[in-house]
């Protein structure tokens, strides 16, 4: 198993998804919970014309 694994708390914002977008280019990150347990996926794709809106 992996122990860094890059991935979203439920309790970041949009902003932090943003910021992490575009610090690792990925094109989709991991939401897990304290658990580590995996909550959902938010893909680039689903964000990408958000950007504009929150600058």
């Amino acid at each position: 198993m992996t122990d860094n694994i890059i991935s979203l708390e439920p309790d970041e914002t949009l902003r932090d998804a943003i910021e992490m977008f575009e610090r690792y280019t990925f094109r989709a990150i991991p939401v897990v919970n304290e658990d580590d347990h995996l909550l959902g996926v938010v893909s680039f794709g689903s964000i990408k014309g958000l950007k504009p809106r929150l600058a």
